[in-house]
């Protein structure tokens, strides 16, 4: 009787066997899926595709995104996080290293898809997510440029970068920006070519400045623009750890522009929930 119990269980279980497993694939592909929480203060890096986001991400925040030398190795949004109050020494900060987190708030850095300069009918699926997360999500931007010439994309080029960032700055002009050179420890080109690329962001950062606000701050509810000129750019090396320290402070003073306007967007939405209830 024992065996023929444990028969008919074994038999139950290879049957069942097929529901279950596709429950637990389930389960795990939605482990995947990145969670954006919309009350948290957000910060997007965007650029063209193999520019060194991820690798910034990893630098800065808890996120592990994958990181080849090919275009569109980001394939998805990958969602890192920051905590107000983590260490900023300069101790050990290449590839990932230093302290990411702290006692603090707790902040989002998103990981993008790279995108190309041209029409948004003719982008593919991960170029229109990026688009899409600027569109839809209250976040602040981080252009990431890359002028060493390997970002590994035939329409990559410096002056191709530069027309993605007048594309992307004309069309969320209020954002809290921030422009970062990446790879800032490798000079592949001449000395020549290296300060025509630079001089050529820098034209491109300048021309899509707008009108300079007292100190340089954003207003609560974005009615000016941030502004972003060449004497903001930051040079920075994910693998010697060059600017990463001040890359941290500056990722905090976006982020906390941010927050301010969730919370004033929370106190609105309470306000008008309140006069509905009366």
């Amino acid at each position: 009787l024992a065996e023929l119990g444990t028969e008919a269980t074994v038999r139950e279980m290879e049957q069942g066997l097929g529901p279950l497993a596709k429950m637990l694939s389930i389960q795990k592909a939605l482990r995947a899926v990145p969670v954006i929480e919309l009350e948290v203060p957000t910060v997007v890096l965007v650029g063209a595709p193999n520019v060194g986001k991820s690798s910034i991400i990893r630098a800065v925040s808890t996120g592990t995104p994958e990181v080849n030398d090919y275009p569109f190795t980001t394939r998805g949004v990958t969602i890192g996080h920051m905590f107000e109050g983590a260490a900023s020494s300069s101790q050990g900060q290449g590839q990932g290293g230093g302290e990411k987190e702290g006692t603090g708030r707790r902040f989002q850095i998103m990981d993008t898809p790279g995108v190309l300069s041209r029409p948004d009918e003719e982008r593919n699926e991960m170029e229109s997510l990026t688009i899409a997360s600027l569109q839809h999500l209250p976040t602040a931007v981080v252009f990431v440029a890359d002028l060493t010439g390997l970002s590994g994309d035939d329409k990559s080029s410096v002056l191709d970068q530069c027309e993605v960032r007048r594309e992307l700055r004309e069309r969320f002009p209020r954002r809290p920006w921030l422009d970062v050179v990446s790879k800032a420890d490798l000079r592949l080109v001449s000395d020549e070519e290296h300060a025509r690329n630079l001089e050529s962001f820098l034209e491109a950062v300048d021309s899509t400045a707008p009108p300079s606000t007292k100190g340089g701050t954003v207003e609560k509810r974005g009615e000016e623009g941030f502004r972003a000129s060449r004497d903001d750019v930051l040079f920075v090396s994910s693998l010697s750890g060059e600017g990463l320290v001040e890359l941290r402070l500056r990722l905090g003073q976006m982020l906390m522009r941010v927050d301010v306007v969730l919370r004033d967007y929370e106190r609105a939405q309470l306000k008008a929930r309140q006069q509905l209830e009366k």
